[in-house]
């Protein structure tokens, strides 16, 4: 995957404005750079499409416009589906656009790749609930991390109230960042890059639970932060089932480009 890196430099006014003109984009694709965090100002992540830039601000944008045209269903019977989500889009609009009639049994963020159970019908939904609650699901991640992680970790910290468990196992890691399996025992809000930031490992690129300011280019130039959704087990009417997702290009980029 090609993306550029556009330099910016003795501009003044707002950030949407400049970059209108400086692209020739519209509104709506300037937004798009704002939301999916691909505009920095003096390497600070900016995505506040008023935010006032002066002459001496040096301003980069990752011009990359990710369209979404299909999403690849790798397992389905007559009760639920296993979805190989893409980035760029959440579980809401991916029902919106792909599955209407389908349920949604859990979540994964925008940006999160991988697997993604949609249910056929509000009764296996309700199962797939309880087989959740009942902590009989085995979830496995993978994430790309800042810092030199090399032991074993578990993490039991509480998030809103309620315990949250995440298990960290290092695959491989250089001075500056880390490659990792992780297994998470309960099923948190953001529970992975909560956790990881609270060790002070956040996933590489998270501007909203790791650092705003990325000087490294190498960094910038990633497409989102790099967290997927790898492997699911669980029981369902008295069978076991097992699916992984290999990762996705951009992640295999990523652990190029970072030489993990």
């Amino acid at each position: 995957m090609e993306l550029e890196l556009r330099k910016i430099y003795g501009k003044s006014g707002k950030i949407l404005d400049i970059l209108k003109e400086e692209l020739n984009i519209s509104t709506n694709k300037v937004k798009k750079l704002l939301d999916n965090y691909f505009v920095f100002v003096n390497d600070k992540v900016v995505y506040i499409s008023s935010y006032k830039i002066s002459k001496k601000d040096k301003i980069e944008v990752l011009v990359y416009f990710p369209q979404v045209k299909k999403v690849k269903v790798i397992f389905e019977n007559e009760d639920f589906l296993i979805l190989d989500k893409p980035p760029f889009l959440d579980v809401y609009e991916i029902q919106k656009l792909f599955f209407k009639d389908l349920f949604i049994v859990h979540r994964l963020d925008k940006f999160t790749t991988g697997l993604l159970i949609f249910a056929k019908s509000e009764k296996v939904k309700k199962e797939f609930i309880e087989i959740f609650k009942q902590k009989r699901i085995y979830k496995e991640y993978r994430a790309i991390v800042y810092g030199k992680l090399k032991e074993y970790k578990k993490i039991k910290h509480s998030l809103e109230g309620k315990e949250a468990i995440t298990i960290i196992n290092p695959i491989s890691y250089t001075e500056n960042y880390s490659y990792l399996k992780v297994e998470i025992l309960t099923g948190r809000k953001h529970q992975i890059r909560k956790h990881l930031s609270l060790i002070s490992h956040p996933i590489v690129k998270d501007v909203i639970y790791g650092p705003k300011i990325i000087k490294d280019e190498k960094i910038k130039m990633l497409p989102r932060f790099m967290l997927h959704a790898f492997k699911l087990k669980f029981p369902f009417k008295d069978k076991i089932f097992e699916f992984n997702s290999p990762l996705p290009k951009d992640f295999q980029e990523a652990l190029a480009k970072l030489s993990l």
